[in-house]
């Protein structure tokens, strides 16, 4: 029962609904809404404000819960409560279920939209566009050192590969001085 001035009444149980209104489940969703529907959020700019929205379904905790609960449950199984994130695939993508998946703050920082992207063109002459390059060169048995000397024009290639700054999103990071 809320009070006149809009504040819940001392002892009123507010989750009689779900039973998770003090999980970090619903901490998750309520962080969500107010990154995008509030402009008085101080990171709105990076989120309400460039543009993410959430998918009507999920502005209902009862689907984002059935959506989204049980793989959250396992996430938490394998890398614990504090290491279970909700990440959006395509950063510029929305909140919803196509675009959305549990990752570990680690795998958040990997997908940030402060991160750059390289192209990198294999010895046969396939272009890809990298995001992560310490899993890229990882499964390509490629040193990240030697990529890095590729971008900033010490070298020419590594193992036949070239690489470059992608134009397309973010931007090089700035030089060292």
């Amino acid at each position: 029962m809320k009070k006149p001035n809009g504040q819940f009444a001392k002892g009123y149980n507010y989750s009689y609904k779900h039973g998770l209104s003090r999980t970090r489940f619903y901490v998750i969703l309520a962080g969500m809404k107010f990154r995008c529907l509030a402009p008085t959020a101080s990171n709105y700019k990076n989120y309400g404000g460039r543009g993410i929205k959430i998918c009507d379904r999920w502005l209902k905790f009862e689907n984002f819960k059935e959506d989204m609960y049980e793989s959250y449950l396992k996430h938490v199984e394998e890398f614990g409560e504090k290491q279970t994130t909700l990440e959006r695939i395509d950063i510029n993508g929305n909140y919803e279920p196509n675009n959305c998946r549990w990752a570990t703050c680690r795998e958040q920082q990997i997908n940030k939209s402060k991160s750059y992207s390289i192209k990198a063109i294999s010895p046969s002459g396939e272009v890809f566009i990298v995001n992560n390059q310490r899993e890229f060169a990882r499964l390509r048995n490629l040193n990240r050192g030697n990529i890095l000397s590729c971008l900033i024009g010490k070298r020419k290639h590594t193992k036949g590969w070239t690489f470059e700054y992608n134009k397309g999103k973010g931007h090089a990071p700035k030089k060292r001085k």
